[in-house]
């Protein structure tokens, strides 16, 4: 009888607790809305679109491991010894992966279901909380990327990464004013100030991400030939985010009830531009994917 060998062992362990998990957490999403309709004593969606929502969200999030796993352990793919510092870039980076899917997936739901932001305290709390820790999640893509991704002898993508850094940060004291709001919490009355300024954030945000990806790509050197690609639909996908921004932030300031945020577009607008939300998650999921399989290959040196 041949010995499995170290790989398969991990490979069905890995499938054994993927399954378990996928269902644990179709079991948590499916109770989660049965306790909300309880609480609120209406049915916050219908059961098909709960039952939906129990099954594919789960199936996503074990399709992505899978992928990420198998990519990692494959017998093609070159042995990296990373580093430290490589090993928190790689996390930060599966972390942003989860939290661009989560940011994601609310904004379809809010798109096709509107009535689900408006309607449950409850569920508007556990939104914002999440909305925060995803947010997290890309401040921290972003501190690990300058800390450990770039040289010091490559300026402008270094400063462009730290005004970056700055405008994610600036987002995640957006969200935790809303969060602070939500829960009320009379604390970190500063916040309120931010009001004025909100939305903007995203849009300056938007502006600096799209810069980002643009000098990124004029900074590549050839062994990072893998990174182009990934890199040029994301500049091209953040060009058309801007766009959407811009098109919020003019009617934030033409119109006197204005809308803010994406959440608060007429459902037809916001059916329209669905397709570029859809595109820029793909692009964005697309580079974070490319980027983690090769951390601790290839790094920016140079001079810029």
């Amino acid at each position: 009888m041949s010995k499995k060998s170290p790989n398969e062992k991990r490979k069905n362990i890995f499938w054994i607790f993927g399954i378990l998990q996928s269902i644990t957490l179709g079991v948590i999403i499916f109770l989660i809305f049965d306790s909300l309709s309880a609480v609120a004593k209406f049915r916050v969606i219908g059961r098909d679109t709960q039952i939906i929502l129990s099954i594919l969200f789960p199936v996503f999030l074990l399709a992505v491991e899978s992928v990420i796993y198998s990519k990692k352990y494959s017998k093609k793919q070159k042995e990296v010894i990373l580093k430290q510092e490589d090993v928190m870039l790689k996390k930060a980076t599966l972390f942003s992966m989860i939290g661009i899917s989560y940011i994601f997936l609310l904004r379809a739901i809010g798109t096709f279901y509107p009535h689900l932001f408006r309607e449950n305290v409850l569920l508007v709390q556990l939104i914002e909380l999440f909305l925060f820790l995803a947010t997290s999640s890309i401040v921290l893509f972003f501190l690990f990327f300058l800390k450990d991704y770039v040289s010091e002898e490559q300026i402008k993508i270094k400063n462009v990464t730290i005004l970056l850094l700055v405008a994610s940060i600036a987002m995640l004291l957006v969200h935790l004013r809303g969060l602070i709001m939500v829960f009320n919490v009379k604390a970190f009355s500063f916040l309120s100030k931010l009001r004025s300024i909100e939305p903007v954030v995203p849009w300056i945000s938007s502006i600096l991400t799209a810069t980002f990806f643009i000098v990124f790509y004029k900074n590549l050197n050839r062994e990072q030939a893998i990174l182009r690609k990934p890199i040029f639909l994301a500049a091209f996908a953040s060009a058309l985010m801007l766009f959407v921004r811009s098109l919020i932030l003019f009617n934030y300031y033409v119109r006197v009830q204005g809308f803010r945020w994406f959440a608060d577009l007429p459902q037809k607008i916001a059916f329209t531009l669905m397709p570029i939300l859809t595109f820029n998650f793909a692009v964005m999921l697309y580079f974070f994917f490319i980027f983690y399989k090769h951390v601790g290959e290839i790094k920016l040196e140079g001079k810029p």
